[in-house]
């Protein structure tokens, strides 16, 4: 067994293009921690993502999007869609593209991240 000397900056946390989370090569599968995670997924000033929980923080790698789009809202001619962190906004249809895989995605954030839409 290899020890792992983790600091903020070299986590070991990643989430994959499929929007799965990983420690160290290993999936994580709780759905708690899941749900944690993608709540506390956040795009920093940088671009980069930073896992805060709580008080703690540490950098996190993104393979693709660090957001998941979990719903779309149409209300008066307006879309807004959720996102994986539980949060909503208004979608910018110009921001839309598809990705490598042939999914569907968006900018959000204020435009400083990526969202694809979930196939169902």
């Amino acid at each position: 067994m290899t020890a792992y000397r983790h600091t903020r900056e070299q986590s070991g946390l990643r989430l994959d293009r499929q929007m799965r989370w990983w420690h160290d090569g290993e999936p994580i599968e709780h759905p708690n921690i899941i749900e944690t995670f993608n709540r506390g997924l956040k795009i920093g000033g940088d671009g980069r993502y930073r896992l805060e929980v709580g008080h703690d923080w540490c950098i996190v790698d993104v393979e693709a999007a660090g957001y998941l789009v979990t719903a779309v809202d149409l209300s008066e001619g307006l879309a807004s869609i959720r996102l994986s962190d539980r949060t909503a906004e208004r979608l910018d249809i110009a921001s839309l593209t598809l990705d490598g895989d042939g999914r569907l995605e968006a900018r959000v954030k204020n435009g400083k991240a990526r969202a694809v839409f979930s196939r169902d």
